[in-house]
């Protein structure tokens, strides 16, 4: 089987991947990146242009994996698009609790402007598939605008650690509520919908996930 020959593009990206996970990526310097990598620092900012550009490549493609992951979860006991959706933002709860290296890749890119943009675009196409049945009313600019506001409200759980008294499960019923509630969305699918991601171990869901990351960029980083 032939070796892959990775384009420098991919060999900074999987670099600076691997040095986020490990240490965060505010202590990652593009130094660093460059010596992980073997391209100079010239060769990065040619190709990346800067560093956020990096993670808000990256955070795609973990966003991505974190949907494939909630429809594998899912797949085979309902095709309701809530409750897939629900599965997916307690995943992305539980990657973040992982590790502060994790928390930070989420939470920067909300502060990222370009990276935020991509979101709330690509959110407001989500969310009009996942809510629009009950909102026939909305278009979807009405999307992106509540994706403003249910953004806020994923950035504040995920960037807030659990302790002895926020605990996952009432952040998890927190941010499902908070979020549905955004959406209009009854009381009594709340409360089905809390009841079903609770059958799930997602610790250990969440871990299978972090351990497939770094195969999974290999794929997909191009």
């Amino acid at each position: 089987m032939a070796t892959e020959v990775m384009t420098v593009r991919k060999q900074i990206v999987l670099s600076a991947a691997k040095l986020f996970m490990r240490q965060g990526f505010t202590n990652t310097s593009v130094k660093e990146i460059s010596v992980e990598s073997g391209v100079s620092e010239n060769a990065i900012y040619y190709e990346m242009k800067t560093k956020e550009n990096i993670l808000t490549e990256l955070i795609g493609h973990v966003l991505a994996k974190q949907k494939l992951d909630a429809i594998e979860i899912v797949g085979d006991i309902t095709d309701d698009r809530l409750l897939l959706y629900a599965t997916e933002k307690v995943l992305q709860l539980h990657l973040a609790e992982s590790s502060e290296q994790m928390r930070e890749l989420y939470t920067m890119v909300y502060s990222i402007p370009k990276a935020w943009d991509i979101i709330k675009q690509s959110n407001a196409i989500r969310l009009k598939n996942v809510f629009g049945k009950s909102h026939p009313e909305l278009a979807l600019s009405d999307f992106y605008e509540l994706e403003i506001a249910a953004g806020g409200i994923v950035r504040g759980y995920l960037s807030t650690p659990c302790d002895m008294y926020f605990t996952m499960d009432h952040k998890v019923s927190r941010l499902i509520t908070s979020i549905f509630k955004v959406f209009d969305v009854s009381e009594e699918e709340i409360s089905k919908t809390l009841e079903f991601i609770s059958q799930f171990d997602f610790d250990e869901l969440a871990q299978d996930t972090l351990n497939s990351l770094p195969e999974y960029f290999q794929e997909k980083v191009k």
